[in-house]
């Protein structure tokens, strides 16, 4: 996964609502989109099996199932089908 296609995910699940609903559930820090994009930005790409790798694959799915439910209800099953792993690291790489 890159960083490159983490911002394309962010840019393409922007909606009216996507902010409020990314902050409070999807994003593990409660960043907004922009504040996570940002971050994308100052990182070379990220490990292996962190959140920031949950975070684009919970993303990817939500933008595979638009339409079908609400947004809000398609992150709780995002997090549901795909859970944080055992062991994952919050490590990123700054190169």
């Amino acid at each position: 996964m890159s960083k490159e296609d983490t911002i394309k995910l962010l840019k393409s699940l922007r909606s009216p609502n996507s902010d409020s609903v990314f902050e409070s559930h999807l994003h593990h820090f409660h960043n907004t989109p922009d504040q996570f994009s940002d971050y994308c930005e100052t990182v070379n790409s990220f490990h292996p099996n962190s959140r920031n790798q949950i975070l684009h694959e919970r993303m990817q799915y939500i933008l595979e199932q638009m339409g079908m439910q609400p947004l809000d209800k398609l992150v709780e099953e995002a997090i549901r089908e795909i859970p944080e792993r055992p062991g994952m690291s919050r490590k990123m790489r700054r190169t």
